[in-house]
């Protein structure tokens, strides 16, 4: 389940992103700056059904950034080929 993450997510998120910390610095040092509401910031966190945070995403203005452990499923059906084209769908 994806959820907006709020101040209440807090220790949860910085556990999750520690695990990797120095890839996942952006997002460890925007929150620390700009905390979890602001215009220009939304953190999301993609929830496994025993409530364990699996994967963050960070809305930085217009440019989205997920956690370096991210699983955010883009489809739900597998490619047929390897062909790389194959890999650009609309679903």
């Amino acid at each position: 389940m994806m959820q907006k993450l709020t101040k209440k997510d807090h220790e949860q998120v910085f556990t999750y992103l520690k695990e990797e910390a120095a890839l996942n610095l952006f997002i460890i040092g925007d929150i620390e700056a700009f905390e979890y509401d602001t215009d220009f910031q939304e953190l999301w966190g993609v929830f496994k059904e025993n409530g364990t945070l699996q994967s963050i995403l960070l809305r930085f203005h217009d440019a989205f950034i997920p956690s370096t452990l991210s699983y955010i499923p883009l489809c739900t059906t597998t490619p047929r080929t390897s062909n790389a084209n194959s890999l650009i769908t609309s679903h």
